[in-house]
């Protein structure tokens, strides 16, 4: 009865008396894109490209290294 009364009243009549508050909490805690200017899975991804690249670049002066 709870769900049909949620989906009646907010969803189909769109009397949500609590939209500011979790408009607000979600762009100070949840925007994640917002905070960041990209997704969370973007984010991840770029950080392990980044961290394979330095590793590359890492590995391979260190191999120079040991040639000379």
């Amino acid at each position: 009865m709870a769900i049909e009364q949620f989906i009646e009243r907010i969803i189909l009549k769109g009397e949500d008396s609590m939209k500011d508050i979790r408009s607000r909490i979600f762009a100070e805690e949840l925007d994640y894109a917002g905070h960041n200017g990209c997704s969370a899975s973007a984010f991840i991804c770029n950080d392990i490209v980044k961290g394979c690249m330095e590793t590359g670049t890492q590995k391979r002066i260190s191999d120079e290294a040991d040639r000379t």
